[in-house]
Formats: structure tokens, C-alpha cells, sequence
């Protein structure tokens, strides 16, 4: 069956194009997320020397936006006492990039 993604001539297994490009460039966002799992404080930690303002959004698992706010400091700490239990989504962007992180809340 020829579907069009990739050539095959029976003689070898067919190899599929790359579905992505691993890039690394300064522009990237570098965070980490901790503790994870989470009772009370999250706590984000930027590897960055770069001053910039990030857009850092917080949503459960079904998708509704729980928490909306900026930064530019290097590590940032918010209460989610209050949040329900469950796994949730933060989303970082700026200007350069945009940085997708989980967490469970307990």
C-alpha cells in the first residue's frame, strides 16, 4: 500500500521521515517543576540568564484555565492548596518560545 510517506523497495524495512527536529537554541525555555507531586507550593526554577517575561498559565485536566499570571523572576513559587486534586497543565510562553509542564496535585 502506498500511502505516500515513505519509500520502500522490499529489499530493506521501510524508514519513516522524522516527525520532529530536536532543536536547542537560547531561546528555549529551560524550567523545572518541583515538588512533583504537590500538596501545597509549586515551585518553578527558570536555567536562563535571559530576563524575560513569561505568561505562565495553569489548567486542569479538563482543559479550563485555573490560574493566569507573569514573571520575569528566575524562580517563582504559587500556592494550589485551594486547587482540587488531580494532574494539571502549566503552559510558559514569551516572546521566543512556549514550554509545556505537568503536575500532580495531592
Amino acid at each position: 500500500i502506498d500511502i505516500g510517506a515513505y519509500e520502500n523497495n522490499g529489499s530493506n524495512p521501510p524508514i519513516a521521515p522524522p516527525l520532529s527536529i530536536d532543536k536547542n537554541d537560547n531561546n528555549d525555555i529551560i524550567v523545572s517543576c518541583y515538588p512533583n507531586p504537590v500538596n501545597n507550593v509549586l515551585n518553578l526554577s527558570f536555567s536562563s540568564n535571559l530576563n524575560r517575561l513569561n505568561k505562565i498559565e495553569i489548567y486542569n485536566i479538563e482543559g479550563k484555565k485555573i490560574k493566569t499570571f507573569t514573571s520575569e523572576k528566575q524562580n517563582v513559587s504559587f500556592d494550589v492548596s485551594s486547587f482540587d486534586y488531580g494532574l494539571y497543565q502549566i503552559i510558559i510562553s514569551n516572546e521566543q518560545s512556549i514550554k509545556t509542564l505537568n503536575f500532580l496535585k495531592l
